[in-house]
């Protein structure tokens, strides 16, 4: 204010039209010799005044920086630690942090009321005259005395237009020095009354737990910590998971080593539409199969993760049939927050999440009661064995930016999964059965502002039909469009082996129809991919016929998901033969008889 004051803002009246600047000029520097005796500007005033108040706290936070941090270790490695840290470090004992406190809230009293003192009674009066009578005589002097004025001198009636807003902001300064020095006195008074009272509150780890609330610093400093190992923990177990290894594996110093697939590499963003898709079936079988790989209109088109969830939309619900990608979606979104990305719907608003929790369905049984906390710390890639009391505490006092993925409601382990509505819990700590816990999240009743995702096949909706979400997806998979490109990824820098997986899927309805869903895609192109790489170039003869595929398909899932074959190593002959293991041949008998006997029955 005091750099944009221009003395055009002061005007003054009875001068010739030729004499007006000088006027003007000349009693604008009377002005200011009367109203700001010393010529000291007020910004400097003001910054000064601040600053040194800031200086002070700054020197203050260095001086005990140290005193601080090694009593903050002290705390952190519990309280037995600390005693011995205590007894064996003699800085720690004392109360230099008391008395270090004290001196800067004392410096910093003596500050306010100078500060006070030199505006008010040396440097500026507490009200600046908007009116000023100037005298100006035709030499350099003005006139001694009063009775001089009228013969010798001219009289100028001046204005100021800023004196108003000049006496406010000075007022402000005033007010805001006044509240500080009040402020700080009560403190002051306070500290040093409770000392007095009780010995024990000046010793420096007790003074800075009970008033400097180290407490809440660390325990913002430990949840920080349990966020940082849970998100490292994240990032390793998702890189490579173990359902995009390879079913192939070769043997060593071959060349038919294993193409296993990294997350990041492979995963294609999905057809996700709102609410449940409705098809129109044909008799024709060919125009059936075109239906669920078909391109997408706009209204369909595929959707970033990040878009199912925004600040009003925080209990949604995600629906889709078996290998259509829903619990990939989950680890997607639980990467991607780990890895620190940001997510923004295409809205435009950004949610951000503290922690994020992913908890699959399976890994519960219905007939074991346990809490919210315990529930949590059974999630997936949790980092530890236990949730410490300041985590536990920071999550119940931060339930907005608390995100629970809850994977597989159709894989639930228990009779009944609709449950009865249940009264609101007694306390946080109650200990429930996952399905109560569960629509206690839902519906608000525990952690009221967490953000909830559910998902499930379509054949588990009955069991979650009473629960309310604010929004539902389904999952479609892949379009036309979007095969591809995962059939490109799959390939990666191999883009001729890529082109004829592509060419061979796209020709045959039969395979691009299977496609669409993510998990046919892989064995797909993990089958088909074994046959091109050791075919001759030029040379490759894919299998056409569905029954070829099916059998390589079925042998992909059998090993993969069987507990004696899941963690063997087979290679491409085992694949590709057409014999399989007697045992396993019995086996597959009897699944064909069931499966013959209920097609007959239209089961």
């Amino acid at each position: 204010m005091e750099n944009s004051e221009s003395r055009f803002d002061f005007r003054c009246g009875g001068a010739k039209s030729e004499n007006v600047d000088v006027v003007r000029g000349e009693c604008y520097e009377k002005y200011m010799k009367q109203y700001n005796k010393f010529g000291f500007p007020m910004f400097g005033f003001v910054i000064i005044n601040f600053v040194l108040i800031a200086l002070v706290c700054a020197i203050y936070s260095q001086i005990v920086r140290f005193k601080v941090n090694q009593l903050s270790r002290g705390n952190r490695n519990g309280d037995q630690e600390r005693q011995l840290l205590e007894q064996e470090t003699a800085s720690l004992t004392g109360n230099k942090l008391f008395i270090a406190y004290c001196s800067q809230l004392s410096i910093r009293i003596v500050l306010g009321v100078i500060f006070i003192i030199l505006q008010t009674q040396l440097f500026y009066p507490l009200k600046f005259s908007s009116k000023f009578n100037c005298y100006l005589t035709d030499g350099t002097t003005q006139p001694r005395s009063s009775s001089d004025n009228a013969q010798n001198s001219t009289l100028h009636y001046c204005h100021n237009q800023r004196a108003e807003k000049k006496t406010f902001w000075m007022y402000a300064v005033l007010t805001v020095n006044g509240i500080l020095v009040a402020g700080i006195l009560v403190e002051t008074v306070y500290l040093l009354s409770r000392a007095c009272i009780e010995r024990s509150f000046m010793q420096d780890s007790k003074f800075l737990t009970t008033h400097l609330n180290l407490n809440r610093l660390l325990d913002g400093r430990k949840f920080q910590e349990f966020i940082k190992s849970t998100k490292k923990i994240i990032v390793q177990e998702t890189e490579e998971l173990l359902e995009l290894q390879s079913p192939f594996v070769g043997n060593p110093g071959d060349h038919s080593t294993a193409k296993n697939l990294t997350l990041d590499q492979i995963y294609t963003n999905l057809v996700v539409i709102q609410n449940r898709e409705t098809h129109d079936f044909t008799e024709n079988r060919e125009e059936q199969l075109k239906v669920y790989p078909r391109s997408r209109d706009e209204n369909s088109q595929p959707k970033s993760m990040q878009d199912l969830l925004d600040v009003e939309s925080k209990k949604v619900l995600i629906v889709g049939r078996p290998g259509i990608g829903k619990t990939l979606c989950c680890i997607k979104l639980l990467r991607d927050w780990a890895l620190n990305k940001d997510f923004k719907a295409t809205s435009g608003a950004q949610v951000h999440f503290n922690a994020v929790f992913f908890v699959k369905f399976r890994r519960f049984n219905s007939a074991d009661d346990l809490s919210l906390k315990e529930l949590l710390m059974r999630s997936e890639y949790f980092p530890t064995h236990d949730m410490d009391d300041k985590i536990w505490n920071h999550l119940q006092k931060n339930p907005k930016g608390v995100l629970m993925l809850f994977d597989g409601f159709d894989e639930f382990e228990h009779d009944e999964k609709k449950t009865k509505a249940s009264p609101y819990p007694k306390s946080i700590e109650d200990r429930k059965p996952l399905q109560i816990l569960y629509q206690w999240l839902v519906t608000g009743k525990l952690l009221k502002d967490a953000s909830i995702v559910t998902t499930t096949r379509p054949t588990a909706l009955s069991g979650i039909a009473h629960l309310k979400f604010d929004k539902s997806f389904e999952i479609l998979g892949f379009s036309t469009e979007q095969i591809k490109e995962y059939i490109d990824k799959f390939a990666g820098d191999d883009k001729e082996a890529g082109e004829t997986l592509w060419r061979h899927i796209s020709s045959n309805m039969n395979l691009l129809s299977l496609c669409y869903i993510p998990v046919n895609s892989f064995i797909m192109c993990s089958s088909l991919s074994e046959i091109v790489q050791f075919e001759s170039s030029g040379s490759v003869t894919l299998p056409s016929e569905l029954t070829t595929i099916y059998k390589i398909a079925v042998k992909v899932f059998y090993f993969k998901h069987t507990k004696e074959f899941r963690d063997k190593h087979f290679t491409r002959k085992n694949y590709l033969s057409h014999n399989l293991p007697l045992a396993v041949e019995e086996k597959f008998k009897k699944l064909g008889r069931v499966a013959f006997e209920g097609i007959q029955e239209g089961n």
